[in-house]
């Protein structure tokens, strides 16, 4: 039978328990072995371990089942629960289609008539012309963009955390300031409720309300967040 590693045990024993910030007793006390025994397997004098006593310290050290075993007779680095995170599900794609309402068909067509009589003049666009032809593109590409971003947080709305690939595509566009005078300033609102929930700041009681009845009425279920 193997003799194990009781010093490599006592080691990796004694530096998740003061990572934990817990004492001997609270070991004990959260399900882990009796303190005489952690003051024996912190010396690395643990010998000839009861199979049961691993699952005492998995439960009391919060490490995955099985790693403190693993760690004894095997000197393997135990696996704390918290890294052991459970895949996130597929994003749910919004789809390659984005409808556009007839005034936003109509500022772009007005917006590319603009374009096309300043490159047709041949002549050099002041600063603030330039500036203005892009605020104006700007406004536009982000309506449209921000319907598919409502849309793809709609149909991935977790209910606990947020999905990893939400925060890689929408956390910088939905982290700065909303201006209240914007038009879609209620709608920019709207996809931070859906990707922070009950959690979304600078948000009234009243619109959250009226978020989650939009929210209910799309077939999204309330439910599942509590």
């Amino acid at each position: 039978m193997p003799s194990g590693h009781p010093e490599f045990f006592g080691e990796v024993v004694k530096a998740r328990r003061e990572y934990l910030s817990l004492t001997m007793a609270e070991v004990r006390a959260a399900g882990g072995p009796a303190q005489t025994t952690m003051v024996r397997t912190e010396r690395g004098e643990l010998g000839k371990p009861q199979k049961k006593i691993f699952a005492k310290f998995d439960t009391a050290l919060r490490w995955v089942p099985g790693s403190a075993a693993a760690a004894y007779w095997n000197r393997e680095t135990p696996v704390p629960l918290e890294l052991e995170q459970p895949a996130a599900p597929p994003l749910n794609l919004a789809g390659s289609d984005v409808e556009v309402p007839l005034d936003q068909v109509i500022a772009l067509m007005e917006l590319q008539r603009d374009l096309n009589a300043a490159a047709e003049a041949r002549r050099e666009l002041s600063a603030d012309s330039v500036q203005d032809l892009a605020t104006r593109l700007n406004r536009e590409v982000s309506l449209i963009v921000g319907r598919w971003a409502t849309t793809m947080l709609e149909r991935n709305r977790g209910t606990e955390a947020v999905h990893p690939g939400l925060e890689v595509i929408f956390a910088d566009a939905l982290s700065t300031p909303v201006d209240p005078g914007t038009p879609d300033a209620e709608e920019r609102l709207y996809r931070r409720w859906l990707l922070g929930g009950r959690s979304a700041a600078g948000l009234g009681e009243e619109l959250r309300q009226k978020f989650e009845r939009r929210y209910r009425q799309g077939g999204g279920d309330l439910d599942a967040d509590q």
